[in-house]
């Protein structure tokens, strides 16, 4: 198990959520409420205290907003036969506002792995200073040090087919606690994870409500 120090409290200022909130992109979709991220990028300096209070009410509370959980499917074609569905890609997009708290949150989350040297050095995905050819240039090294030694090297890849879309949620949340989130905090990630729903928009017709059961 994990014997480090547990992931504190969420205190965000109103200077992080100006510059979170100027550095968000303004062309993405709009989300179930439909409004557009430009408005929250113009007007920050003005929205700032109030988010403020509403992010760190939140984290206080342990409870995620229900209204950020709802999320506005779209289908965007791919290639192919436009009557063939596999040929589009489905675009889930949360509102403006649930965009900058997650950025926040992922911001705090990872100060927090790296403070603690919790991600493992082999990791390339989603690092600021790592790439794809990061990732090549540490599996060469391996394989040379190994021949060097008159060693076999073996590689094993892996490629999980919609990965992040089968995230399973309870998994997730042993994981987090297994690294130093416990009590609030837990609580809190766990009510971000659960009770999330979506409906799905195609041109004018709006689809019912549907839970969200897997997936980040």
């Amino acid at each position: 198990g994990w014997h480090g120090p547990s992931f504190g409290y969420i205190d965000i200022t109103e200077t992080e959520v100006i510059v979170t909130a100027k550095n968000l992109n303004s062309g993405k979709a709009k989300g179930i409420h439909g409004i557009p991220i430009s408005v929250l990028t113009k007007n920050v300096e003005i929205l700032a205290p109030t988010s403020v209070s509403l992010f760190n009410k939140a984290f206080h509370a342990g409870t995620y907003p229900e209204i950020l959980k709802i999320a506005k499917v779209t289908q965007i074609y791919k290639t192919g036969n436009q009557n063939e569905l596999n040929n589009y890609r489905p675009i889930s997009v949360l509102s403006c506002i649930n965009t900058l708290f997650e950025k926040l949150l992922a911001m705090v989350v990872k100060n927090f792995l790296h403070k603690n040297g919790i991600l493992s050095p082999d990791q390339h995905g989603f690092q600021k200073t790592k790439s794809t050819l990061s990732a090549v240039l540490s599996v060469t090294d391996v394989i040379n040090e190994a021949l060097n030694n008159n060693q076999f090297a073996i590689g094993v890849f892996l490629d999980i087919r919609n990965a992040f879309d089968t995230v399973h949620f309870e998994i997730l949340s042993q994981k987090l606690e297994r690294y130093g989130f416990r009590g609030q905090s837990l609580q809190f990630f766990k009510s971000y994870l659960n009770g999330r729903y979506q409906r799905v928009v195609i041109d004018e017709h709006v689809s019912s409500l549907r839970p969200v059961d897997a997936g980040v």
